[in-house]
Formats: C-alpha cells, sequence, structure tokens
C-alpha cells in the first residue's frame, strides 16, 4: 500500500512540468511539419516576403538574395508548387559581383501609393537599392529615381511609417555606413529627403528598426538596432520629427550589436512591449509598464530565450497555436526556436527540431493554405530556404483586413484592442497593431490574426492611424473581416478624394487628363464638322465611332502593363490620323461639290454675256478657262474651225487636218462620245468627249473634252449644260463674225487714205535704221577691244562683269533693229498690198519707179536682218557661257551633232588626222543641240592641236541604265597633272596670247552642267587625252530651266 502511494506522488510529481507547459505533446510545428518542394531550393536567402503580391487572395513569396537572383514566387492556390515569376515581374534585383558593395538584403512591403496594391522597397548597398511600384498583373516598374536620393546609401532596411499622420507612408532607411534618411511621401509617388532627428547626430551602423506607438501618444515611433554603438529609441513628435528618449535599458546604454528589434503585446496587457534581437547572442525582453503617458519600460531577463548561445538575428511575434497568446519563432545563427506562450506573458520551448546548424536569417507568416492558422516561412543563408506548415488546422480564430481611407490604406500602425463578454462584464484580451514587419529585414501582410482559443465571439475597438475610431461586436471565430476606416459609402467618397489628390500631384494625371480632353475634342470637332459641314450620313459616324471603340479596347488590353497615358496618346494620335483622313476625302467631295455649282453658274454668267463679248477669240478662251475648272474634267481644247477641214486651238496658231468621217459624225450628233482621240493625233491627249458648235450644218469649233469617267450622272449633267453653251456660242460667233464683217468694209475704205502716211513712215524707218546700223558697228568695235581686255581680267568677276555690260549695250540696238525690220518687212506688205488695190490707171504711171525702190528697201531689211541675226548669235554665245539667257532645246541624236562637228573641223584635220567612230548608242536625248555642238568642236580642236604630225581621234558612244557616254580620245602630247586640275578655269591656257582664249572648255563645261551631265578627263603625257561626257538619258523637259 505504501508502495503504491509513493509511485502515485512520482508520477505526480513528474507530470507537474508536463501540466505547467501545457500543449507541449500536440503542438510540433518546425521538424514534421517542414514541407518540401513547395519552392525551389534558395540557399542564398536574407530577407523575406510573405504577402499577396497579385490581390487574389494566397500570400506571395519575395526572397531577397544575398549574392544571387532574388525569387518572386507565386501562390498557386495552396500547398501546390508556388510559380516562378521573377523575369516577367522585373524583380530579379542586381546580379553583378563587386566585392560587397552589390548586397541585397531586405524587402519591405507595403502600399505607398494608396492604390490598393503592395508596393516593395529592396535594401541594398549602393545600386542595389531600389523602390518597385506596383503596376497590376504581376508588373513592377523600377521608380528609384522617384526617392530623390543624394550621395551612397548603403541601406540594410526600409521601414514603412506615417510619420505625420497625412495618409501616405513615409520611408525610414538605416544605414550601413552613412547616416539613416527619412523619406517624406510627397503624395504624388516622389520622397523628399527630410530632417528627421532633432539635435542629435547620427554615426552609428544601424541593422533593423521598429515601427510602434510605445508612448500610445497616436504617433509611430522607431527603435533602431546598432551595432557598436547603442540603439535608439525615437519618439515621434507627431510631425515626423523625433527626438531621443533616455531610458536605462541595457541596449540603450551600451552596444550589443543588435540585428532587430520586435514591437508586440506579449502579455495581452494592451500596450506593445519590445524585444531586441542582438548579434552577442542575447534576446532582451522589455515589457511596458507605461502608466498614464508616461513611457517606461521594464527589462525582464529571466525568459528562457534570454540566453540563446548564438548570433540572434530575428524574431517573429504571432500567434501560432491560435490560444490568443503571442509566440515567438527566432532565427539563429545555429539551431533556431520556438518558444509558445504559456497564456501569462511567460513562454516555454517547444523546440522539436533536429539540432542542425542552420544561418538562418529573414522569417515571416502567413496562412499559406487558408485553413486558418499561421505557417510559417524561414529564409536560409547557408541552406535551403524552408516552410513549415502549421498543423492545428482548427478554425479558432478571426481575421482582420483594415482599410484606411483618410488613413493610408493599409491601415499601417492602426491598433485593435480586443474583449470578450464573461459573466456579464467586459474581458479585455490585449492589443495588435497593425505592422507590415514581420522577422530579421523581412516583410508580412498587414493583417491581425488573432486566435480566439475557446471563446465563442470577440469584441474589438479598432483605432485608425487617423484617430478614427470603429467598434465591433460579435465577431465569430473562423471569420475574416474586411474593416473600412468608415462606412462604405464615406469611404468610397473618401477614397475617391485622395485619388484625385494623388493624380493631381503627379505629371502624368494631367497628361492622362490632356489626353482625354483632347480625344474628347477630337470626336466632338469630327461629329460636328462631319454632321454639319460634310453631312455624313449617322450610320457613316456610328461605324467608325465603333471602330474607334473597338480598336481603343483592343489598344488598352495590350498596353495594360504601360502608363494609362501612353494608349492615350496613340488613340489620340489614330483618332487624329484617321479623322484628317475623313475629314480629307469629304472636304475633296465638298470642294468637287461646291466647284460643279461654281462651274454652273459660272456657265450660267457666261450665258448672259455672250452677246455682250464682239472678239471671237476672247469668247472661246473665257469659255475655255470656265471648262477647266471643273475639276471633273482632266484637259479641254476648244478647236476653232479655219476652212478646209482644218482647226487650230485657241491657245496655240498650230491647225489640224481632221478626219472628214468624223467631222460628219460631230454635225450630225449634238455629243460624242469617242474611246480614242484619233482625231487629234498631234496631241498627246486622251480625250474622249466632242461637242460640236455648229450653225446652220456648218462647223464653228469643237469642244474636245479629257474626262476620267464620262459616263458618270453628274458629268452627264455638266456634259448636257456644255451642249447648250455650244448652241448659243454658235449664235454668238455667228453675230461677231458679221460685226467683223461690217467694220472690215469700213476699213477698207479708209485704208487708201493711209498709203502716203505709210511711206513717210517707211523713210523715217529706213534714217533710224542707218543710224542703228552705225551704232552697231561701234558697238562691234568696242566688243572687239573689250574681249581684248577681258583674255587678261580676272576670271569669272570681270567676264560676269563684262558680259552683263556687252548683253545690255546690244540687246536693246539689235532687238531694236531686228523689230524694226520686221515690222518695216510688214509695212511693206501693207503698202504692196495697198498698191495693188490702186486703179491701174494710177499704177500703170509710178510701177517701175515703185517696184525699183520697193526692191531696194527689201534689199536693205534682209541686210539689217542677217547682221542683227549675226549679232543675236554672238549675245546668245556669251549668254550661253555666263547663263544670261537659255538657247533652244529639242529632241536631238548626239550621233547626228558629233558628225556635225567633225565636218566643220575637217579642214583642220586635213590628211594628217584619221578619225575611227565607234557609235555603239544613239538614243534621242531632250538637249540644245547647238550648245552640244559647241562643246564637241571645242574638244576636236583641242585635240588637233594637240597632235603633232599624224594621229588618230576616236569617237565613241556607248549607254548605261540611265546615262549615254561620248567618249573623245585623241593621241596627242597629252596634258600634264598640274594643267588637268585647271583646264575647265575660265580663260586658262596653255596657248600663245593670239592662239587661244582659255573660254573653249570653260564654256563647254558650263554647256555639259547645265544638261544636267558631267565632262571629265584623262590624260598621260606623250600617250593622248580623253575627254568622257556623260548624259542622264531621261531628263524632264524643264531641265532648260
Amino acid at each position: 500500500m505504501r508502495l503504491f502511494v509513493l509511485s502515485v506522488l512520482l508520477f505526480l510529481i513528474l507530470c507537474r512540468p508536463l501540466a505547467a507547459e501545457p500543449n507541449v505533446p500536440q503542438f510540433k510545428m518546425l521538424g514534421s511539419n517542414l514541407i518540401s518542394g513547395l519552392i525551389p531550393d534558395i540557399n542564398d536567402a536574407y530577407g523575406v516576403a510573405f504577402r499577396d503580391l497579385n490581390n487574389d487572395g494566397y500570400p506571395d513569396i519575395y526572397i531577397t538574395c544575398f549574392r544571387n537572383l532574388n525569387r518572386l514566387l507565386i501562390n498557386n492556390g495552396g500547398i501546390i508548387p508556388f510559380i516562378d515569376r521573377t523575369i516577367y515581374s522585373g524583380l530579379g534585383g542586381d546580379l553583378m559581383q563587386r566585392g560587397k558593395t552589390n548586397l541585397e538584403l531586405g524587402a519591405s512591403v507595403a502600399d505607398y501609393e494608396n492604390d490598393g496594391k503592395p508596393d516593395l522597397f529592396l535594401a541594398g548597398w549602393s545600386k542595389t537599392l531600389r523602390l518597385f511600384h506596383n503596376a497590376g498583373n504581376l508588373h513592377f516598374q523600377d521608380v528609384t529615381p522617384q526617392l530623390n536620393l543624394h550621395g551612397v546609401v548603403d541601406a540594410n532596411q526600409g521601414i514603412w511609417l506615417d510619420a505625420d499622420n497625412d495618409g501616405f507612408l513615409d520611408l525610414y532607411i538605416t544605414d550601413e555606413h552613412h547616416s539613416n534618411r527619412f523619406l517624406h511621401n510627397n503624395g504624388d509617388g516622389s520622397f523628399t529627403e527630410r530632417v528627421w532627428i532633432h539635435a542629435f547626430v547620427d554615426t552609428a551602423t544601424s541593422e533593423g528598426a521598429c515601427a510602434s506607438d510605445f508612448d500610445s501618444d497616436g504617433d509611430l515611433d522607431l527603435y533602431v538596432c546598432n551595432w557598436f554603438k547603442e540603439d535608439y529609441l525615437l519618439l515621434n513628435d507627431g510631425k515626423g520629427l523625433f527626438h531621443l528618449a533616455s531610458l536605462n535599458l541595457p541596449t540603450l546604454q551600451r552596444p550589443f550589436n543588435s540585428n532587430m528589434a520586435v514591437s508586440a503585446d506579449l502579455d495581452n496587457d494592451g500596450d506593445p512591449d519590445l524585444l531586441v534581437a542582438t548579434k552577442d547572442s542575447l534576446l532582451f525582453y522589455y515589457r511596458n509598464d507605461s502608466k498614464q503617458g508616461n513611457l517606461q519600460f521594464t527589462f525582464v531577463p529571466d525568459m528562457p530565450f534570454y540566453h540563446c548561445n548564438h548570433d540572434v538575428y530575428g524574431v517573429v511575434a504571432a500567434d501560432f497555436n491560435n490560444d490568443g497568446w503571442l509566440d515567438l519563432f527566432i532565427n539563429l545563427k545555429g539551431p533556431n526556436r520556438l518558444y509558445l506562450n504559456k497564456g501569462n506573458g511567460t513562454f516555454y520551448s517547444a523546440f522539436d527540431t533536429d539540432n542542425r546548424p542552420t544561418y538562418s536569417t529573414g522569417a515571416a507568416t502567413a496562412d499559406l493554405d487558408k485553413d486558418g492558422d499561421l505557417d510559417l516561412l524561414v529564409g536560409n543563408k547557408d541552406e535551403i530556404s524552408e516552410i513549415f506548415l502549421n498543423p492545428i488546422n482548427n478554425k479558432n480564430f478571426v481575421e482582420l483586413k483594415l482599410i484606411g481611407v483618410r488613413s493610408n490604406r493599409d491601415a499601417i500602425g492602426g491598433k485593435v484592442y480586443f474583449s470578450t463578454i464573461q459573466d456579464g462584464r467586459n474581458v479585455p484580451l490585449g492589443l495588435r497593431e497593425v505592422t507590415w514587419q514581420a522577422g530579421y529585414l523581412s516583410s508580412k501582410s498587414p493583417v491581425i490574426h488573432f486566435g480566439t482559443g475557446n471563446l465563442r465571439s470577440l469584441q474589438a475597438s479598432i483605432i485608425f492611424p487617423s484617430g478614427h475610431v470603429r467598434n465591433l461586436n460579435h465577431l465569430l471565430p473562423g471569420r475574416r473581416y474586411k474593416i473600412y476606416e468608415y462606412p462604405l459609402a464615406i469611404s468610397y467618397f473618401y477614397f475617391m478624394a485622395n485619388r484625385l489628390r494623388f493624380f493631381a500631384r503627379q505629371a502624368e494625371s494631367w497628361y492622362i487628363l490632356i489626353s482625354t480632353l483632347l480625344l474628347i475634342f477630337l470626336l466632338s470637332i469630327y461629329l460636328r464638322l462631319g454632321l454639319k459641314r460634310y453631312q455624313l450620313s449617322a450610320f457613316a459616324i456610328a461605324l467608325q465611332l465603333g471602330l474607334w471603340f473597338a480598336f481603343a479596347i483592343i489598344l488598352f488590353i495590350a498596353l495594360h502593363n504601360k502608363p494609362l497615358h501612353l494608349p492615350l496618346l496613340i488613340l489620340n494620335g489614330l483618332s487624329l490620323i484617321s479623322i484628317t483622313v475623313t475629314f480629307y476625302y469629304s472636304e475633296r467631295q465638298l470642294r468637287e461639290r461646291r466647284a460643279h455649282e461654281a462651274f454652273r453658274s459660272q456657265l450660267g454668267k457666261l450665258s448672259q454675256q455672250m452677246l455682250q463679248l464682239h472678239d471671237e477669240k476672247d469668247l472661246f478662251k473665257k469659255l475655255q478657262q470656265i471648262i477647266a475648272r471643273n475639276s471633273a474634267i482632266r484637259s479641254a481644247y476648244l478647236l476653232v474651225a479655219k476652212g478646209d477641214n482644218r482647226f487650230s486651238p485657241v491657245t496655240t496658231d498650230k491647225t489640224f487636218q481632221l478626219n472628214k468621217s468624223f467631222l460628219q459624225t460631230c454635225l450630225r450628233q449634238p455629243l460624242h462620245i469617242i474611246r480614242n482621240d484619233y482625231f487629234l493625233p498631234d496631241l498627246d491627249l486622251n480625250l474622249n468627249i466632242c461637242i460640236p458648235i455648229r450653225s446652220n450644218q456648218a462647223l464653228l469649233g469643237i469642244m474636245a473634252l479629257s474626262m476620267p469617267e464620262p459616263d458618270k450622272p453628274v458629268n452627264k449633267e455638266d456634259l448636257e449644260l456644255l451642249v447648250q453653251i455650244a448652241n448659243q456660242m454658235a449664235i454668238a460667233v455667228e453675230n461677231i463674225r458679221y460685226i467683223k464683217h461690217t467694220a472690215q468694209l469700213t476699213k477698207e475704205i479708209t485704208e487708201a487714205r493711209l498709203k502716203e502716211r505709210y511711206l513717210k513712215q517707211l523713210e523715217e524707218t529706213n534714217r533710224q535704221l542707218d543710224e542703228k546700223n552705225k551704232q552697231l558697228t561701234k558697238l562691234f568695235k568696242e566688243l572687239q577691244e573689250k574681249e581684248t581686255q577681258l583674255i587678261h581680267s580676272e576670271k569669272m568677276a570681270a567676264l560676269g562683269q563684262l558680259v552683263a555690260g556687252i548683253s545690255h549695250e546690244l540687246n536693246n540696238p539689235v532687238s531694236f533693229i531686228y523689230a524694226n525690220s520686221k515690222s518695216l518687212e510688214e509695212a511693206l506688205n501693207d503698202l504692196k498690198q495697198l498698191w495693188n488695190e490702186l486703179p491701174q490707171n494710177i499704177r500703170a504711171s509710178y510701177a517701175t519707179h515703185f517696184q525699183q525702190l520697193m526692191s531696194d528697201i527689201r534689199a536693205i531689211i534682209t541686210d539689217n536682218l542677217k547682221g542683227s541675226q549675226s549679232i543675236r548669235e554672238l549675245v546668245q554665245q556669251l549668254k550661253s557661257f555666263s547663263r544670261v539667257d537659255q538657247a533652244a532645246w529639242k529632241k536631238s541624236h548626239v550621233v547626228e551633232g558629233s558628225e556635225g562637228s567633225l565636218r566643220l573641223v575637217q579642214h583642220q584635220m586635213g590628211e594628217r588626222i584619221s578619225v575611227v567612230k565607234r557609235y555603239d548608242a544613239d538614243p534621242e536625248l531632250y538637249c540644245n543641240p547647238a550648245q552640244l555642238n559647241q562643246v564637241f568642236v571645242n574638244i576636236l580642236i583641242n585635240a588637233i592641236q594637240a597632235i603633232e604630225g599624224n594621229g588618230t581621234i576616236t569617237i565613241r558612244t556607248f549607254d548605261s541604265k540611265n546615262h549615254l557616254f561620248i567618249r573623245f580620245t585623241d593621241t596627242g602630247k597629252g596634258i600634264p597633272p598640274s594643267v588637268q586640275k585647271k583646264i575647265f578655269d575660265p580663260f586658262f591656257t596653255t596657248k600663245d596670247v593670239n592662239q587661244g582664249t582659255g573660254l573653249g572648255l570653260s564654256i563647254s563645261y558650263s554647256i555639259i552642267q547645265k544638261h544636267g551631265g558631267s565632262i571629265t578627263v584623262e590624260s598621260e603625257t606623250g600617250k593622248g587625252t580623253t575627254f568622257t561626257i556623260q548624259l542622264p538619258l531621261k531628263q524632264g523637259e524643264n531641265v532648260e530651266n
């Protein structure tokens, strides 16, 4: 009996520790619940982020790697392998190896733009520091320049906090080698660096930091962990300016090489406690005992985790077993530790690993499989990173997702005080702060996960960062709640106002607004002009607007990852092009319509004015001008009958013989549509309409038109109107001819009285002609003297002045002589006609003397014309060289000119020089044959003079695809290289003064240049010279201009 009692007592004694540490055998998380295969093997991890990055409701993973490629792993819906989207997202980071200057360390995830999409700050040294804006659909944009950082920053961690409670998250950066930075969020996506502490110089090597409202004044404070120097506890004054708090805490008094800090209500007394992890293997627990606004922490050294025996990198405070008390997971450079809360703010070890020494850095929690408990992600630096799946799988939790409206969107800095009703009274259950911070340099979702234990319902009092309070009752276990700062309607209003304020501060928003207004303006212009000016149909407008709308949808889908102003800009550009094209063709149609109306109006006016016009040619010209204004008529010819089936266009003096059968057809039909222009073979036209102008079976004229589509109804209306005008034209022409005939009879009566006057005018003209001949002889002598002086003058400047002077002096008298001679010749013809009209008895008495006088005068006129023509040709050659005038141009064959030039110089060649001709091509060129002959003669004369004794001149023509080549080769003495560079210069010659002027090749060069070609010379002393002329085969007739 006594032995049995002793055995029972011994069992109870052995069981007492188990009763003091509840759930030890029931909760094993680290060893037996390590899940492999969910994520790739990553053995270079540092900070981690365990948060939903694509807003699909499942937490994703981002791991910063110390040296290798950072990894973005997307949760595929629970306990199935994650999908690697690193490259697609643009979050791979920097892979360049530069010693220790490009480390990538911390991942801080928060929504700093309040757009509902979490953004990422990647802490790194120097150029590896990055800020990524979440553009949606797993696409992140590098917006690091928006930080406006100056100088070098070796960042270890970025702390997101709303320091001044303006509703936007600011950024505090801890720096390894320089002073820490505080960046104020401007509310437009950009940041401005500000002074963050009063009367203090930051010189420490800072690692991690923690943001929490330690003094419960509504403003987030900071605890900064330092190496080689004591830590900082920075209290916020509410405007983003911090001051250093002096508390009697070990880590604030001397350095312990702190790595990170965690703020959490570990004893559920309603205020945040503090854990500080150090590289010196110590984990300090500071219990918050503040009272009535007096900040006070108490160091509690008798915790089982105080001495960890290994470097402590981080701590994760989370309720792993859903009992309503926060537990601790500790990252070590050695075996990691898990401590469960006993339910009174003290802890016991639940360590169940295999004691593997790991180098664990970052860690974070999230409900990976949506089963109601928190799973654990651990980043290891030397071994593969791990995911531990929580085995509880119960529904003893409440999850709150706070959505700030006036506050920042993630409600970071918000507080939730939980309580329950027991025995009719309110029992506090503790405080949970909204934070994104997890373990060492790591991030988690800013949601509140509260274990309910065996409680059936909870109450919560929520204080948002703005100070607004919301109270919730009857929170049921197993539920997830989304709590807006204000009721939904008011929240929506605040949200829209904040977004408008945000966008108003961004330049891109104004680009979007301007682009949208421009698009609306373009569409309004299109509708207004389309309906009122161009009278487009409603169907056509609706169809085009529908096409624009469909294209806009496709464009926005294709460019959904791009800034919004880009598709708007493209849409504006394409809309502008489309509207421009539409208006261009509509304007053309409108102008054609108005042109038709103006055409008909002008024809109507002409019909009224016909009987008032008394010149047949003017009448035809006016009609042709009106017809030419019709855009539907490509070309128009008005042919006036000249007799014997010959017709002459109004605009020229040429006459054409028309086919008799064609004329008979025109007389029979008022409108004749033909399919070719055989009746005008000498005109290169495509005439297909013939409208006769006829009277009493007599053809007075023909309207010959060229129309693209003569059978179109609109054209037929114009043609019917032209037929009526043709009939009226016939009447008007007959009237004009009758008036002219009457005037001619009157004129003949008076012409006999003018005979004596004409004779006196003839004598005066002869006298003036003699004077002009004397002036011409004098000017010619002056020309010869000036030419002699010109040879010795400066090159081009003197030549231009002299040629201009000679041309001016010669052109006036020569033109006057030539014109007067022509006029005199016409006067003689008129005089002879009058003579013939005199009565026979009068003519008989003066016939012999009159004929002798007429013969002498005609001889004088002929001599004057020849002399003046010779002088005009001389002036023409001078002008041709100086480009004062242009000679006659026409289509000609070069070989014909070459042969003529040979004949001109044949007497100089004699028998001693033979000519070899190789005409391999002789196309027809549009050129100035006289000028080209002058070039040929100059080259041939130079070749003849260069051959001493017997020799050969070879002339060859050949063509390429676009050019004709004429080559002159002689066997003369050649041209020295020093002379070849100057042979085309005016007045350059190697001959004596009286043997050459030096103008021949210079003029030749100018002529070839004017033809659009080139002339080159190849020569070798003692062997001969080759001149090559290159002329274009295809050149417009306007080349002569």
